[in-house]
C-alpha cells in the first residue's frame, strides 16, 4: 500500500463524514460467465479461457444517533476451464464505523477494516499470476475542538501475503502514521497539510528491501454540494531503503506525489468519477523503486429506470529507475445493466487492456474480456 493511498484514505474519510448515507441492506447472489483471450497476460504464453464465477455480495449501511456504520463486500468462486490452477475462492470485504466520541468537544472516530483475496499478475515485469491476500486496519481520529480548526490523526496497518510458494518471500507488512491539521475556510472548503511516516518490512530481502518513507503534502477538500466534490493533495515523499537497494536511483531522493479525486453529478441520472495520482512505489523488477502515474475516468448513466450504462478508461505509466521494464498500461471497459424486475437483473460487459513496454516491445500484449451475468437481489 503506497503513501498516496494514505492521502486517498483521508479523502475517503471526508467523503464518508459528509455523505448522507441512507439506511440500506441489499444481499445479492450472482452468476457470471466470462471469456478472456489472454489469461496469462503474456505475449508468448497466450491462452484463452472461459471463466465461470458465482457468489454473494452485500451492501449494508445504517445511521445511528451520532454516526453511521456499514459493510460492503463480496465472496465468490472462479472456475477456469483452460487452467484449473487459476480456479479459486476470492473475496473483498470492507466494514467501517464512524461516530462522535465527544472527547474534546465534537470529535469523530472512524475505524475501517478490509480484507481481499485476488489472483492477478505479480507485476508488469513478471506477468505470472499469483494469489495474494491483503488485510488492512485503518483508524482516523478527527479532533474538532474549535469551530474552524481540526486535526485528523490516522494510523494504519497493511499486510500483503502471497499464498504461492514461489512468491511468499515477496510478502510484506506496513505500518503508517499521519497527522493532517486543516482549516475550514468555508462550510465547503477545507485547507490542510498532511505529514506521514511509513515503515515497510518484507518477509525477507531476497528480492526487495525494507524501507522508511516520509511524506508531506498540502491538500484542499471541496464539497460544493451533493453534485460535486474534489480532493487534491500534492507534495513530496522520500523513501530510504536498506540492504542492496540502498544507493539505487531514487533512494533518499525527494520525489513528487499527488492525488486528485473528482466526483460530479450534473444531473440525477448521470455522474462522473475522475482519479489521478503520482507516486513512488517499490519496483517488481529489481531493487529500489519507480514512479507510477495513474489516471482513470468512469461514468454511470441511468438511461431508464431499468437500464444503466457504465463506461470507463484508464492509463498507468510505470517509470522504472533501476531496470528496463518501463511500461504503459491502457484499459477501456463498458458494462450495460438491465433490471428485469425489482429483484432480478442481467448485465453484459467488455474490457480491453493493452500493455506496452518502452524498451522491451517484444513483451507487448493485449487482453480482451467479455462477460455476461445475472443477479438476484434480496
Amino acid at each position: 500500500m503506497s503513501q498516496l493511498q494514505a492521502q486517498s484514505f483521508l479523502s475517503d474519510y471526508f467523503e464518508t463524514a459528509a455523505a448522507a448515507i441512507p439506511n440500506r441492506l441489499t444481499l445479492s447472489a450472482f452468476e457470471e460467465v466470462r471469456y478472456n483471450d489472454n489469461i496469462h497476460d503474456s505475449a508468448t504464453r497466450r491462452v484463452g479461457s472461459f471463466i465461470n464465477e458465482c457468489g454473494l455480495s452485500l451492501d449494508w449501511y445504517k445511521n445511528y444517533e451520532n454516526g453511521k456504520y456499514g459493510v460492503i463486500g463480496d465472496i465468490s468462486y472462479e472456475y477456469y476451464d483452460k487452467d484449473s490452477d487459476e480456479s479459486e475462492f476470492k473475496w473483498n470485504i470492507s466494514p467501517f464505523i464512524l461516530g462522535g466520541i465527544d472527547l474534546l468537544g465534537n470529535d469523530r472516530l472512524m475505524l475501517t477494516l478490509s480484507s481481499r483475496s485476488v489472483n492477478e499478475k505479480y507485476d508488469t515485469s513478471d506477468t505470472n499470476h499469483t494469489t495474494h491476500i491483503d488485510n488492512t486496519i485503518g483508524l482516523t481520529y478527527d479532533m474538532l475542538k474549535f469551530a474552524r480548526w481540526g486535526v485528523a490523526l490516522s494510523a494504519r496497518y497493511f499486510n500483503k501475503y502471497y499464498t504461492d510458494s514461489d512468491y511468499k518471500d515477496k510478502s510484506y507488512q506496513e505500518y503508517s502514521f499521519g497527522v493532517a491539521p486543516y482549516y475550514n475556510l468555508t462550510d465547503k472548503i477545507k485547507l490542510g497539510i498532511r505529514s506521514s511516516y511509513k515503515e515497510k518490512m518484507y518477509r525477507n530481502n531476497k528480492s526487495n528491501d525494507d524501507s522508511k518513507t516520509y511524506e508531506i503534502a498540502p491538500f484542499i477538500d471541496y464539497r460544493q454540494s451533493s453534485k460535486f466534490s474534489a480532493h487534491l493533495g500534492a507534495g513530496l515523499s522520500r523513501t530510504e531503503y536498506k540492504g542492496r537497494s540502498k544507493g539505487t536511483n531514487g533512494d533518499g531522493d525527494w520525489e513528487p506525489v499527488a492525488n486528485l479525486t473528482l466526483r460530479y453529478y450534473p444531473v440525477s441520472n448521470f455522474f462522473l468519477t475522475y482519479l489521478s495520482s503520482i507516486e513512488w512505489e517499490d519496483t517488481g523488477s529489481g531493487r529500489g523503486g519507480r514512479m507510477s502515474y495513474f489516471n482513470s475516468l468512469r461514468a454511470t448513466w441511468q438511461l431508464t429506470h431499468r437500464i444503466s450504462f457504465t463506461p470507463g478508461v484508464s492509463m498507468e505509466i510505470q517509470d522504472e529507475r533501476n531496470s528496463i521494464y518501463d511500461s504503459t498500461e491502457y484499459s477501456a471497459f463498458a458494462n450495460l445493466d438491465y433490471k428485469i424486475s425489482q429483484r432480478f437483473s442481467t448485465y453484459l460487459g467488455y474490457e480491453y487492456e493493452h500493455t506496452k513496454y518502452k524498451y522491451r516491445s517484444n513483451r507487448d500484449y493485449e487482453v480482451n474480456e467479455v462477460w455476461l451475468g445475472v443477479k438476484f437481489t434480496y
